[in-house]
């Protein structure tokens, strides 16, 4: 049982290149970590696959989360009794705790990174030697298996938990112990497990969010936060600095908010990393946004659209010339829309240009420009270099002030198709939102194609949805609804309206992906002449209606009673907001 049997299996299954080795050969001469933590610390492979490849090589069990013992006194007491330094098991990366009593005697289970460590096996077999010749009648069965980083981190912490020599960390003087900590063997593994956990779970976005002893890393899966683990709060400092170092941030300034952006390789991907700190009363909230490089755009047939919606779409960002607004919260995914709208229509004929903050997806046939607000590059000044490119199509991120809003009209109304977002609750609160923006009635009128509003709801999972009766909160939601042939369809039968499960393949949750909601409108004759008279929203609606306008939670119900999302999700991401917006904007144009 060799680890070089371990690495030919390894670069047999693709898991690695002999790159790799090499590179991680290079940095384990430098560091002295063990080779295959290395390998996961360079990020050449994921370390679930390792410690799989590494238990069938091997034949070692891993140690699950359901064998690992819940109270810290059972693994205290296992060091305590066989006479086991802590710190030495930590610095072999290795935890023991009693597993209770089996055929051959105690059961002591030995949790490690390399079970196989020749001077761990030396102080397991001298620790049960000495405790089984003090305890003659009571023989101990020893039992190594492998264990992740994540557990192990995990299981130390109930040893040091009140260890006053971790001691937080605070003042300037300290800053060459913190950066000295972010460079040391632990908080690095520790970092990339938190990367490699959030890759394998999916996840967009990750929270670390500090309190009084403890901090706990959250991922938002799929739009909805979950709890992933808690750490010791003597653990943050160190992994707070390490990632501000690895986002080119400044680890002395904790009083004051931060940005920070990165490109990393992580389990063999390259990944865009931007971070947000906070300061709050416990430390720094640090929330990290995972951005695959070279990530594959959905089709629009993916994203949601379908039908009547997917022609219209279609036909707009086709047009010539004029706007086509996608609205909505931040993370409905607009900008993705935006993306997959542009490859619908690069076709190799169309200069596009884009100025992004930041560029999400690497496009082909497309000129991509980086906002730079530090240097005084704004949506508003690139949009201006842009002009002078001879653009067919341009793409702005977002409009957000009234001078990237004039600009961005005045290019549709001079032969520029446009395409943008802004932050609004509803397709037809746009308006409102360009006139906020200090956009003439006329203006929005003439240069306006069409508006679109989404919202992402979470898939149901493909493994473990099971076909259900008329959901519960149906009723809730047919309010929302003002088409009354749909609402009949989906009182009466012949639905197939599915529930959530959950299994192994979507973690428990019942969903896998998202899918997003849509709604969408073409400025047409009879909306133009409501625009320019300043009409109600409700009068516009009135008028999108006869041209097949659905609302978010009409598209939401129709996909819900196909089985391809739920009711209640519906419910959670389209119901109430564009309601309440619409009504409070109808009450400002008639006071």
């Amino acid at each position: 049982m060799s680890r070089s049997s371990v690495l030919e299996s390894l670069i047999g299954q693709g898991l690695v290149s002999d790159k790799d080795v090499a590179s991680a050969k290079e940095l384990q001469a430098e560091t002295g970590a063990q080779l295959f933590d290395t390998l996961v610390r360079i990020g050449a492979v994921d370390e679930d696959a390792l410690i799989e490849s590494v238990s069938s090589t091997w034949g070692l069990p891993v140690f699950e989360d359901e064998h690992f013992p819940t109270e810290q006194e059972k693994v205290a007491q296992a060091c305590e009794s066989l006479g086991l330094n802590r710190r030495m098991l930590e610095k072999l990366q290795a935890v023991v705790w009693w597993a209770g009593t089996g055929e051959a005697g105690h059961r002591l289970c030995v949790a490690a990174r390399n079970p196989l460590d020749p001077q761990l096996r030396e102080a397991i077999d001298r620790a049960v030697l000495a405790f089984e010749t003090n305890n003659p009648d009571t023989p101990v069965e020893v039992i190594p298996g492998l264990i992740s980083r994540a557990s192990l981190e995990v299981l130390h912490s109930f040893l040091y938990q009140a260890d006053p020599s971790d001691d937080e960390l605070n003042g300037d003087s300290n800053l060459a112990r913190l950066r000295e900590m972010a460079e040391e063997a632990p908080t690095i593994d520790l970092v990339n497990q938190i990367f490699a956990a959030a890759i394998k779970n999916r996840a967009s976005d990750i929270h670390l969010e500090p309190y009084e002893k403890t901090f706990e890393i959250r991922f938002r899966v799929d739009g909805v936060i979950q709890s992933w683990q808690n750490q010791p709060r003597q653990k943050f400092d160190a992994v707070s600095t390490r990632i501000k170092l690895i986002s080119n941030m400044d680890i002395s300034e904790r009083r004051l908010p931060q940005d920070g952006r990165q490109s990393i390789r992580l389990s063999g991907q390259q990944f865009d990393l931007r971070v947000s700190s906070l300061p709050g009363a416990w430390g720094e909230s640090l929330v990290l946004r995972l951005l695959k490089k070279n990530a594959t755009l959905p089709s629009l047939d993916d994203l949601g659209l379908t039908g009547r919606s997917l022609n219209q779409f279609r036909e707009l960002i086709g047009s010539p010339d004029g706007i086509v607004l996608v609205t909505g919260p931040t993370g409905s995914g607009k900008s993705t829309t935006l993306y997959t709208g542009l490859d619908e229509i690069n076709d190799g004929h169309k200069k596009i240009i884009t100025i992004e903050d930041p560029i999400e997806y690497e496009m082909e046939r497309v000129t991509q420009t980086q906002v730079k607000s530090d240097i005084g590059f704004t949506f508003a000044k690139g949009l201006r270099s842009i002009l002078r490119q001879d653009p067919d199509v341009i793409m702005i991120g977002e409009i957000r002030d009234p001078e990237t809003a004039a600009i961005a009209v005045q290019s549709s109304l001079t032969g520029h198709m446009v395409l943008s977002t802004l932050h609004t609750n509803s397709s037809l609160l746009a308006v409102s939102r360009l006139r906020d923006l200090g956009l003439q009635p006329f203006l929005i009128g003439s240069a306006v194609r069409g508006l679109a509003a989404q919202r992402l709801v979470r898939r149901l999972c493909p493994h473990c949805s099971e076909p259900s009766a008329a959901p519960e909160e149906l009723e809730a939601l047919l309010p929302s609804c003002a088409d009354e042939a749909q609402i009949q369809q989906a009182r009466s039968g012949g639905n197939h309206w599915k529930r959530a499960v959950g299994c192994d393949h979507c973690s428990g949750t019942g969903y896998i992906g998202r899918i997003a909601l849509f709604e969408i409108v073409t400025i047409d004759n009879a909306l133009r002449e409501l625009i320019l008279d300043g009409a109600t929203m409700t009068d516009l609606e009135h008028a999108a209606r006869a041209q097949g306008f659905r609302r978010l939670s009409e598209d939401g119900l129709d996909k819900a009673m196909h089985g391809i999302t739920t009711v209640s999700e519906v419910l959670r991401a389209a119901v109430g907001q564009s309601d309440q917006a619409r009504d409070e904007e109808d009450a400002m144009l008639q006071s």
